[in-house]
């Protein structure tokens, strides 16, 4: 945060971008301050707020002043490391070696031989990768079919399904099926590029699917959806959890002892497998609403216009928080997805799109010569220029500026001789405004005519 607060002065911040941070701080603030106002201790609440919803709202905040080149660069190394994270992933996976231990809490976890790879957890390792999985396949129908992004869409794919993460497997699935389908060209009018993009891409993945189950890489994933009684239960009986509430631990939540009892008698010691649920149990149902609303505020913010079907993105990430623990817990998933977010707004060399930034533009040849005269055309007996404090040669009370058009000047209305109102179109049989030329005072027209 400290490296993109650097050179923040000289930046001019986006639109979209600009004051995101202010609903997810204050949300959180006012949240870190009811439950501090509670004074509960060892179930660990003040920091899950302080780590899952307020850091996200200080990393907006520090983004907005982020360079290109600092954009760039993170947006290079994310790729980068999504490559790596999923070929380490398929190689832990082929190997039966870890690069981290698998711990949850802080019990080491030896009965699940998943993979880790660089994030630590399989669940957080599925779900950021089916997120970046689905960015994949926009860029690919909206940008081309290029090899690089093909590998890399193929290689995330079989690292979501060496991961074994059911739900984002699931949903991601689901959504990118509805995406291709609706560029397809069935449901609407779409551009015959993006069509056969569209159903290339669903081939690929159809014979990437039947070569991943042929070759049995895909059997541990078969097995978890098969042996996922237990899990399942797990999930439906803490949502019972909430109709043993009170009204008072509606409104405030649980204290941490209690959770702890029905924990144990869920046979879940780690949380309650929905993220929603554990936050009710918590923090109480206002809270969790106001979390939840300012976490979708910032991060639709992000993702707004980003690629085609970021919206999907944003769906995908809430509804996949509902089968596991994520950001009901001390996480890093949001700050995480936000990165995702930036990145995936960002081209390969790093500029910021036009939609996104208000650059500088230069005006073209014709503005400039209709509103920048030369000094060739300067006559011997000119006229004093209508203009204040501007050795301009303007004789007519047509040569002014179009309302919206921007020249090197930028003369304010007052420094005229006349009122705006009397201004005629620009486009006025008489006179030459901004499509004439200095020939016609040339040509005899009196001065001021």
């Amino acid at each position: 945060m400290t490296a993109m607060l650097r050179q923040g002065a000289r930046r001019n911040i986006s639109l979209w971008i600009r004051n995101g941070w202010r609903a997810p701080c204050l949300c959180a603030g006012f949240a870190l301050s009811i439950v501090s106002f509670l004074a509960r201790s060892g179930g660990g609440d003040l920091s899950s707020i302080i780590v899952t919803f307020l850091a996200p709202g200080m990393l907006a905040y520090a983004l907005q002043f982020a360079s290109r080149r600092t954009i760039s660069i993170v947006s290079t190394f994310l790729a980068f490391f999504f490559v790596a994270n999923s070929m380490l992933g398929i190689f832990e996976f082929l190997s039966g070696l870890r690069l981290l231990p698998f711990y949850a809490a802080d019990q080491l976890i030896t009965f699940d031989n998943r993979p880790t790879a660089l994030l630590g957890h399989p669940l957080i390792n599925a779900l950021l990768t089916c997120a970046v999985l689905l960015i994949s396949l926009s860029k690919l129908v909206s940008l081309g079919l290029a090899l690089r992004r093909l590998f890399c869409a193929g290689l995330h794919l079989c690292a979501a399904v060496v991961f074994g993460g059911r739900a984002a497997l699931v949903l991601s699935g689901c959504l990118a099926t509805f995406f291709l389908f609706r560029h397809f060209g069935v449901l609407s009018k779409v551009r015959v590029f993006f069509s056969r993009r569209a159903m290339t891409l669903a081939l690929l993945g159809l014979i990437c699917l039947a070569m991943l189950f042929m070759s049995g890489i895909a059997d541990p994933l078969l097995e978890r959806f098969v042996a996922s009684a237990k899990s399942d239960h797990a999930r439906i009986a803490s949502a019972a959890v909430l109709t043993q509430l009170t009204p008072v631990e509606w409104l405030i939540g649980m204290e941490p002892d209690l959770r702890r009892a029905y924990q144990a008698m869920l046979e879940t010691p780690f949380g309650f497998e929905s993220a929603p649920i554990a936050m009710t149990t918590a923090y109480g149902l206002p809270l969790t609403l106001l979390l939840l609303l300012s976490t979708w505020s910032l991060l639709s913010r992000f993702a707004r216009d980003a690629f085609a079907g970021s919206r999907a993105v944003i769906v995908y990430l809430m509804l996949a928080s509902w089968t596991s623990l994520s950001i009901g817990s001390k996480s890093l998933l949001i700050s995480q997805m936000l990165i995702i977010l930036l990145c995936a707004r960002i081209p390969a060399d790093g500029t910021m799109p036009a939609r996104a930034v208000a650059k500088d533009r230069r005006p073209s040849a014709f503005r400039r010569f209709a509103f920048s005269p030369k000094s060739r055309f300067i006559l011997t007996d000119a006229p004093v220029p209508l203009v204040a404090r501007e050795a301009s040669v303007i004789c007519s009370h047509h040569a002014v500026e179009r309302p919206g058009h921007y020249s090197r000047r930028q003369t304010p209305w007052r420094d005229f001789g006349h009122r705006r109102g009397d201004d005629p179109l620009p486009w006025a049989p008489s006179g030459y405004g901004a499509f004439g030329t200095f020939a016609d005072d040339a040509a005899g027209a009196p001065a001021g005519q």
